[in-house]
Formats: structure tokens, sequence, C-alpha cells
């Protein structure tokens, strides 16, 4: 079995651009499997509009959880309910609608990684023996 790796990071904005502001915690490495154990959200300076939560894959937001109209110094946290599981090449992301410009936005992220061993070569086929 792969030895399991855990982790807690702060993904921080300093001065947020005004409207829609996304926080990425680390785009997945290949063989890695990332498991998120909880996820906190904060816009330190002012009232927005949305947040949202998901998994950003292919281009394309797969969307776990929102929240209408966040307060400004509230944390927000989500504790999944179920597995959240990133797979390479996936994000997990936060959406920051309706954000000021100048906002300082943060997400805090813990749970753990593996990393998957590296498939193995398949054998050689047998070579045929030449008839004589």
């Amino acid at each position: 079995m792969a030895p399991i790796y855990p982790f807690r990071e702060k993904v921080v904005i300093l001065s947020a651009d005004a409207g829609t502001n996304y926080l990425d915690h680390v785009q997945i490495r290949q063989r890695r499997i990332f498991h998120y154990d909880h996820i906190t959200v904060e816009n330190e300076t002012s009232d927005y509009t949305k947040l949202l939560l998901g998994v950003l894959s292919e281009d394309e937001m797969h969307k776990y959880e929102e929240q209408h109209s966040p307060r400004k110094g509230i944390l927000y946290p989500w504790h999944p309910r179920k597995d959240v599981t990133v797979l390479e090449n996936e994000t997990l992301r936060a959406e920051l609608q309706g954000c000021t410009s100048g906002d300082t936005l943060v997400m805090y992220v813990a749970g753990w990684y593996v990393i998957l061993e590296k498939p193995k070569a398949p054998a050689p086929a047998p070579e045929e023996e030449a008839e004589e």
C-alpha cells in the first residue's frame, strides 16, 4: 500500500480583483490522489454575493457546495459529508463572486494524499521460434 502524506495549507489572494476570483489549491500532479477532510474560505475585507466550492476538471467546475451572501470576516467551513477526492490534473477550487477590488481572500485546506506506484512495464511477448 502507498504511504499517506498529510497536508495543511493556506491559499491567499492579498489584493483581489473586483467581481469573481478563484482560490485554487494545487493542480494535482501525475500519480497523485488528494483527499480533503476540511476546507474553510474567508473574505477578510468585504461582504460578497456567492461562494462556490468544487473541483475543476478539464475546464469544467464540478460544484459541491454553495453559500449565498457570505459576510466579510466569517470563516465558511466545509466538512465534506462524503469523500472529496481530487485526481491528477484536477484542482480544488473556491469561486468567490461579487468581490471588491483589493479584498483579501483566504482558503484553508487539510487532508492527505497518496502517490501511486508507477505501472510496471508489461512483460515482453515471447518470440516465436522460426520454423526450419
